[in-house]
């Protein structure tokens, strides 16, 4: 096992540089477990592997800004963009055409900058895909020339075997036998929610069935030849895949594997595995944070320790398709908080199916006209997803805190052990305690909260607030492209738990603002919605929940026709444990003032700046006055307005004021 601790070591280094420095000392143990115990006198060589991985990520360039001119190979090709690798580093570069094939060494000229992404709380964030490819900046091409164009691509291979297929079955077909996503096919949301969504996609779990299918009817010397035939097997997925990640993975464990045979260096599966690990880490480091790499590799380590001995039936297939379900348990709450009941049972029916669907794509490749006939099973497997996905026998888990993952884990390593050494009985015990732990996470959450969150709904203002049991939101942006309610908010209350909002409180009728309100009422349980006229009725302006008194300090009223939105914003003041909140909206300074007027000593804690940080609001005088400990601003990345404007951030510079953005951080939560 010497190749899998010296990849356990690098990986504690790769870790302590992206988490803390600190956990360098978690090699420590391993190394005295491994010197004195296990009497492993190449442990000191295994030591070496600790700044190995730790420095790695220092050493490789990550791109720069204002760089004019660029050489490099395209090592990542999609249908609008591509990746260039080059001395200077990773970039992306736009490319709607598609011109540049996949390994084309080109020449641009143009201007770099860093990359920049509208995001929403709970979507796909595209941004922090990249930095998992190791890119960090983009580059504007303006002329491009070529050293090598590329003049093989799999793209007129796609477009005749796909020719018959329908829209959506050619978007799931060509997720099942070329790894492309189906994240944006509207009509697989209901496959993501049955936690379906990777069984639909090219991956190992597919190719291997594939592969060990004939085994069984092969002689002795045909054996032997067999696994050549796997290479280029795998190899065309890899060059079909446009060199995927996870095909790479599975093609360099038959690389490894065959060399290994072939070879006097005979490796062990867990050798092979951490050698494969090793390689991948080496030249893409921020793959780590890659679901390519963290799906996989932990289920591979695990299965490489712990065995499974028992003779190959069709009970066993079920169990072990079980227990991969067990493993990724935890995952799939991380992934979505609501966890169907049915989920597990229609895993294990519909992964069959899915190896079926495989097999019978493979004939596109030869006789594309089936395509005709291929349509209506995946056409069928969608209408029985989304019917299955609507029955309303789903749980609430929430996000996992780290502690329980820990323990979750920790007690499917011990029934493995258990299993290895033959303890029937207890491993039974653990075996259902497992269950019965991770059923406490749908336990509804009783214990009181204290806590506002500004959401992050690109350009739009949406604030939590979490009081003891109650919770109120304060707008709910909104966007024409993007399904704020259903893609983002509903989401996120479902990772806090919240199964209902006491209220929903519009500052004013923006479709920034309230744009989601629609489909938020019809989707949840919304108790209340209520406007600024509804405070404005009140003798004190004051809304009570409990004990939490909100208050609108916007006194101002004008109902003609030509009146400003602005003006008429709710600025909503309410206090928890002695904290001061202000909401904004999006009053101007005119509101401001005479909020000054009637409250001349108001004193706050965190504002709410108003208008996303545009400089018709956040006067100076404003600023000065309340005094804030920190100002929030909430605001599209690279937003079509400049928000926030340079004038409101010299004024919070000027006063000392400290100050975060939803566009920088993504949502804001504050304790209380």
């Amino acid at each position: 096992m010497a190749i899998f601790f010296a990849f356990l070591f690098f990986l504690l280094g790769l870790l302590s540089y992206f988490f803390s420095p600190f956990l360098l000392l978690s090699a420590l143990p391993v190394f005295l477990y491994l010197y004195f115990y296990r009497k492993e006198k190449q442990a000191i060589y295994f030591l070496l592997f600790l700044p190995v991985g730790f420095l790695l990520p220092y050493l490789l360039p990550k791109g720069g800004e204002n760089i004019t001119s660029l050489d490099g190979i395209c090592v990542m090709r999609k249908d609008s963009y591509y990746l260039l690798l080059t001395w200077q580093g990773k970039f992306y570069v736009p490319d709607k055409e598609g011109e540049i094939t996949l390994f084309s060494l080109v020449h641009l000229e143009g201007k770099s900058s860093k990359v920049t992404f509208t995001h929403y709380e709970s979507v796909f964030n595209f941004k922090d895909y990249l930095k998992t490819q190791g890119v960090f900046y983009q580059f504007q091409a303006k002329k491009t020339s070529y050293y090598f164009h590329n003049p093989i691509s799999n793209t007129i291979l796609k477009d005749y075997v796909y020719s018959y297929l329908l829209e959506t079955p050619r978007s799931f077909y060509s997720s099942l036998l070329c790894g492309d996503s189906l994240i944006f096919v509207r009509e697989s949301k209901a496959l993501g929610e049955l936690g379906l969504l990777s069984a639909m996609s090219l991956s190992g779990f597919h190719l291997s069935f594939l592969l060990n299918l004939p085994r069984r009817f092969l002689n002795e010397n045909q054996k032997k030849m067999y696994p050549y035939f796997e290479l280029g097997f795998v190899f065309f997925f890899l060059f079909f895949s446009n060199y995927r990640y996870a095909i790479r993975r599975i093609f360099l464990l038959k690389l490894v594997g065959l060399l290994s045979e072939k070879t006097k260096y005979k490796l062990s599966y867990i050798n092979r595995v951490s050698l494969v690990a090793f390689i991948l880490l080496i030249f893409e480091p921020y793959s780590l944070f890659s679901g390519a790499f963290y799906y996989p590799f932990p289920l591979l380590f695990t299965l490489a320790l712990f065995p499974d001995k028992q003779k190959k039936t069709l009970l066993s297939s079920l169990r072990f398709i079980g227990f991969i379900l067990l493993f990724y348990l935890p995952f799939r709450l991380f992934q979505s908080p609501s966890f169907m009941v049915l989920s597990p049972l229609l895993q294990i029916l519909f992964v069959p199916f899915s190896h079926l669907l495989f097999l019978s794509g493979l004939l596109l490749f030869i006789l594309p006209p089936i395509g005709y006939l291929l349509n209506y099973p995946v056409l069928g497997l969608f209408f029985l997803s989304e019917k299955v996905g609507s029955v309303p026998f789903s749980l609430i888990g929430g996000t996992p805190p780290i502690w329980f993952v820990i323990i979750y884990y920790g007690l499917l390593v011990f029934y493995l052990i258990l299993r290895t050494y033959n303890f029937h009985k207890e491993q039974n015990f653990v075996f259902y305690s497992l269950l019965i732990f991770f059923s406490t996470t749908f336990i509804p959450d009783v214990l009181p909260h204290y806590q506002v969150t500004f959401i992050d709904v690109g350009q739009g203002d949406c604030t939590l607030i979490q009081y003891r049991h109650k919770n109120i939101l304060i707008d709910t942006g909104g966007n024409t492209k993007v399904d704020i309610a259903r893609e983002c908010l509903i989401p996120y209350f479902q990772t806090k738990k919240i199964s209902s909002l006491d209220a929903v409180i519009i500052t004013h009728p923006d479709f920034d603002h309230y744009g989601a309100l629609d489909p938020l009422t019809k989707s949840f349980d919304v108790k209340n919605v209520l406007w600024h006229e509804d405070f404005i009725k009140r003798g004190d302006h004051t809304m009570s929940f409990d004990d939490l008194k909100i208050k609108d300090l916007n006194s101002y009223v004008d109902d003609s026709p030509q009146a400003d939105n602005n003006t008429k914003s709710g600025v909503y003041l309410f206090e928890i444990h002695q904290k001061k909140f202000l909401i904004m909206g999006d009053a101007p300074k005119e509101i401001e003032s005479n909020i000054l007027k009637e409250y001349p000593a108001l004193d706050i804690d965190v504002l709410k700046v108003g208008h996303h940080g545009s400089n018709t609001s956040s006067g100076k005088e404003f600023l000065k006055a309340i005094s804030p400990s920190l100002a929030i601003i909430s605001c599209g990345e690279k937003n079509s307005y400049g928000h926030p404007h340079k004038e409101v951030i010299l004024n919070l510079e000027s006063l000392h004021i400290p100050y975060r953005r939803t566009d920088v951080e993504g949502s804001i939560s504050l304790f209380c």
